[in-house]
């Protein structure tokens, strides 16, 4: 396998982790509330809706995701 099909393998994977950790999030945030977090405090958002303290962990995976997949990606700029 030449380096350029490995690089474009490389990307396709990255885009991947990033599709499936951006749709991890979206389900997480926009789930109907446990019980134990109804009442909890709305951090961004109106009307109840929106981004919940027990959502911070979420949010916090998904963030260290990102940074993880920006990293790899300017590694494989790099070369």
């Amino acid at each position: 396998m030449s380096d350029a099909a490995r690089a474009i393998g490389h990307r396709l994977a990255l885009l991947t982790v990033v599709a499936c950790l951006t749709a991890m999030l979206c389900v997480v945030v926009t789930y109907t509330p446990w019980p134990a977090t109804v009442g909890s405090r709305v951090l961004i958002g109106a009307d109840g809706h929106g981004i919940h303290v027990a959502d911070l962990p979420a949010v916090g995976i998904w963030i260290a995701g990102m940074t993880a997949c920006a990293y790899l990606w300017r590694c494989q700029q790099r070369g």
